[in-house]
């Protein structure tokens, strides 16, 4: 579909869409750039530093993309949105200059289904040692080869979403991340975000015509609040935010309460494996005074 020396965007076959399996994919599919935009910024990668780390200074969390990078990608992908068929998924790959002598490559793959909007990374930023020379071509994800291969080495990050209220799929526990391969798919619902994200425009649009009359008054606050009947403000959409502030803060006490608890497992699993250590140790050890104490043995 697209290819220049820092991204490539193409269409491929979506092993999880094919007959007897799932259903297909809802595409073509009609998104604007802004809208791919937005989906884009809201994503992020949580990686661990380490299991100690993590106890003390917490997860790395990032934005997945740049702000050049979904400006790029954004376009490109609503062009290949627009001739998928059902059974495929828009697939893409970037390549970014690192600091040193090498480069960083990005790859996943993106597809809509039901209110679902489907994004996945296969690759993150993984550093290569040769020097900038564009992206491999032709580039296949680890799932466009016939088989639910996973793609080389395990992933060491997950995908996240910055306003978890549209998340429909949830990433698994940091116990999984740690003993297993996880799974580096989210799946937003789109739909719904994009209808709030119109209503909350509207009402800004609405609003900026009295900030400007009460700009000098500096009743910034007030210019912003929608209003109901009499210039009061409108309680209901503002118990609305606020349900939605709380749900959004209740998801990622619970994302962490899963992950202290994750964490938990992951030391009595440590320290289980210690114990056998210095069990099989000192029945080594005990062996080995055996034998050194047996008549005739070398000193």
């Amino acid at each position: 579909m697209y290819q220049n020396d820092t991204l490539r965007v193409f269409l491929e076959a979506d092993p999880t869409a094919t007959s007897g399996r799932s259903v297909s994919n809802d595409h073509p599919a009609s998104l604007e750039t802004t809208q791919l935009a937005l989906l884009l910024k809201g994503v992020e990668v949580e990686r661990s530093p380490g299991v100690l780390k993590s106890l003390v200074f917490g997860l790395t969390r990032e934005a997945a993309f740049s702000k050049d990078e979904i400006m790029a990608l954004a376009p490109q992908l609503k062009a290949a949105f627009a001739q998928a068929s059902p059974k495929e998924r828009v697939s893409f790959a970037l390549m970014r200059s690192s600091s040193g002598q090498g480069s960083e490559f990005t790859a996943g793959a993106v597809w809509v289904r039901g209110r679902g909007f489907h994004f996945v990374l296969n690759r993150y930023r993984s550093p290569t040692d040769k020097k900038w020379a564009g992206i491999p071509g032709p580039y296949d994800s680890a799932f466009a080869r016939g088989k639910l291969t996973p793609p080389e080495g395990r992933p060491d990050f997950t995908v996240l979403f910055t306003l978890e209220s549209y998340v429909i799929k949830q990433e698994p526990g940091l116990a999984t991340e740690m003993f297993a391969s996880p799974e580096t798919e989210l799946v937003i619902d789109y739909q719904r975000l994009f209808a709030e994200s119109k209503k909350a425009l509207r009402k800004r649009r609405v609003a900026a015509p009295t900030e400007d009359r009460q700009g000098t008054m500096g009743s910034s606050v007030t210019a912003v609040t929608p209003t109901g009947e009499g210039g009061m403000p409108d309680r209901s959409d503002r118990l609305a935010e606020s349900q939605a502030t709380v749900r959004a803060l209740t998801d990622r006490v619970n994302r962490l309460e899963s992950q202290v608890t994750d964490l938990f497992d992951i030391m009595k699993r440590l320290t289980s494996s210690l114990e056998e250590a210095r069990r099989a140790l000192a029945e080594k050890d005990k062996e080995i005074r055996t034998l050194q104490s047996a008549p005739g043995t070398p000193k």
